[in-house]
């Protein structure tokens, strides 16, 4: 029994980087679905460039569509780490041996994980469903040219009059929902594994905590070494696993924070219409720096540990191994974005930042 959500485990699955499978006809139908429907958009921002309003909200669907095509081309590559997360995931979950009060600890952090992703998947659904309804009250609208589309695109015929405008309708509704899909799976399964990696810090603190009472307790030197050699194991584990979340989400995230931070500037002009699309598009964001800030205090947590323990009751061949042990911890447990940052709550404060800058260029343009 596993506590991945249905939705991540689909997602994961379809694109072919669930553990077992090789690849996916699906990932490949998805993409050419999201490219297709980006050529239209392209299209429509081409003829509209010299009208802001129209502008800005063209860019509103694109650069979402955008974002979730480029994230799912770097999940593509990243594939074989994401298939070590999951196995890590499944193995911890299942595993019959592990001491019950951290098996505890593991359960209750993966079903708060699960409805934090839950919630996610929630925020991307009903701004689609609330964009949705709109066009859908625009359908009587006299003349026909009136009607709305979900996503802002351009076709070389007329795309408003009946049955073309329900077809075309339908093909945007199911690409945004798509598009919420994948954002939610990726940010879900980030969600899951970071929380995660609280309970395999609490593994190695836990280690750590069983070993020192044995050296108050205990002369068998032969059942310290084989839990030392358990500490070791359970700190490299953590390391190897935060290190394929880095490996993940560090494009990914770049992707994500540079396109959003740009498309908050720019709906941000629009924000008295379009309420819920800022406030998940904000929420989205949140969510990736308060993932970067959680994984940072976890390897926090296990330096203090190491460092608060009573080193002076170790033999000097053991106090050896505390230091190579505080050595590796010191090297900050991180998920950057791209190159150039960390994801925390203070670079969220930047994104913001950013973000009211750009919204101020776009109403000063308007004027």
């Amino acid at each position: 029994m596993h506590n991945l959500t249905l939705h991540v485990k689909f997602g994961l699955r379809a694109i072919g980087a669930w553990p077992g499978m090789l690849s996916s006809r699906l990932y490949y139908i998805i993409l050419i679905l999201f490219v297709l429907s980006l050529i239209f958009q392209f299209w429509h921002l081409v003829k509209v460039i010299q009208k802001l309003d129209k502008l800005l909200l063209n860019l509103g669907t694109t650069i979402s569509v955008t974002s979730v095509v480029l994230k799912l081309v770097v999940f593509r590559f990243k594939y074989r780490s994401i298939k070590i997360i999951i196995n890590e995931l499944i193995e911890d979950w299942e595993n019959k041996n592990e001491i019950k009060i951290n098996k505890n600890f593991t359960m209750k952090t993966s079903k708060l994980a699960t409805y934090i992703c839950y919630i996610v998947a929630i925020c991307y659904t009903t701004t689609v469903l609330v964009i949705s309804i709109a066009c859908i009250m625009t359908y009587n609208a006299e003349p026909y040219d009136n009607r709305e589309f979900i996503v802002y695109s351009y076709f070389p015929m007329d795309a408003k009059k009946s049955p073309v405008y329900e077809i075309i309708y339908i093909l945007h509704l199911i690409t945004c929902l798509f598009t919420c899909f994948y954002h939610s799976t990726i940010e879900g399964l980030l969600i899951i594994s970071v929380a995660h990696s609280r309970s395999k810090a609490f593994n190695v603190c836990t280690k750590f905590s069983k070993l020192i009472e044995m050296y108050r307790t205990e002369n068998n030197r032969k059942h310290i070494l084989k839990n030392k050699q358990e500490l070791i194991e359970c700190h490299l584990n953590f390391i190897t696993f935060t290190d394929c979340i880095q490996d993940i989400y560090s494009y990914v995230a770049f992707v994500h924070l540079f396109l959003i931070t740009i498309l908050n500037g720019v709906i941000g002009f629009l924000i008295i219409n379009i309420i819920p699309f800022v406030f998940t598009c904000m929420w989205a964001v949140g969510t990736y720096c308060f993932a970067g800030e959680f994984l940072t205090s976890q390897g926090t947590l296990v330096l203090k540990t190491l460092c608060n323990c009573p080193w002076y009751i170790f033999k000097p061949s053991d106090v050896k191994l505390l230091i190579f042990m505080i050595m590796r911890s010191q090297q900050s447990v991180k998920i950057s974005v791209g190159k150039f940052g960390t994801l925390s709550f203070i670079y969220l404060t930047q994104i913001i930042k950013t973000s009211v800058s750009y919204m101020s260029v776009a109403r000063v343009a308007s004027k």
